[in-house]
C-alpha cells in the first residue's frame, strides 16, 4: 500500500504528546479528528474516512490497536456529566507506550507523590519530596 498525505498526517497526530495539556498516546479516532484539526492545523477529517485511515495503517504494521477505556464528555438537557466508554485506541508501532509513560508522567511512586502532594497542598500541608514520602509511607504501613 502506498502512503498518502492522510496517513502520514494521521501518523503525525498519533504521535503527537502535549505535556501541558496532558495529552498522550494512544489515542481513540475522536481526539485524531481533534489533533488534526485543532493541534495540527490540518482542517476537518471526516470520521468515517479517518477510521479507515486508521484501520489502513493497522493493517500496514504502522499503527497498533487495542479496545481501551475512554472518558467522555456528556450533556444531558443542561447538565454535564462524564462516562466511560469503551473504544479502540491507537498509537505508533515503534512508539513503547511503558517507555513513555514513565518518561511523560513518572513511575507510579513518582505519581502518587504528586497526587499526594496535591491533596497536601490543598489542606495547606507543606510538599514532600520523595525520601520524606517513602518514609511516610513506611511509618502508615508500620502502624498497621
Amino acid at each position: 500500500m502506498r502512503m498518502t498525505t492522510n496517513k502520514v498526517r494521521v501518523l503525525e497526530a498519533l504521535a503527537y504528546i502535549d505535556s501541558f495539556q496532558n495529552q498522550y498516546p494512544p489515542y481513540n479516532a475522536v481526539t485524531v479528528q481533534q489533533i488534526l484539526k485543532d493541534d495540527l492545523g490540518y482542517g476537518d477529517f471526516d470520521l468515517a474516512n479517518l477510521t479507515r485511515t486508521l484501520k489502513a495503517l493497522v493493517d500496514q504494521g504502522l499503527a497498533k490497536s487495542s479496545m481501551g477505556r475512554v472518558d467522555m464528555p456528556g450533556k444531558n438537557g443542561c447538565i454535564d456529566h462524564w462516562f466511560v466508554q469503551t473504544r479502540l485506541k491507537y498509537w505508533p508501532a515503534d512508539l513503547d507506550l511503558a517507555a513513555m509513560e514513565v518518561h511523560y508522567k513518572g513511575t507510579p511512586e513518582e505519581q502518587e507523590l504528586k497526587k499526594h502532594n496535591l491533596i497536601g497542598r490543598l489542606v495547606g500541608a507543606p510538599a514532600l519530596t520523595m525520601d520524606e514520602f517513602r518514609a511516610y509511607k513506611a511509618e502508615r504501613a508500620a502502624a498497621r
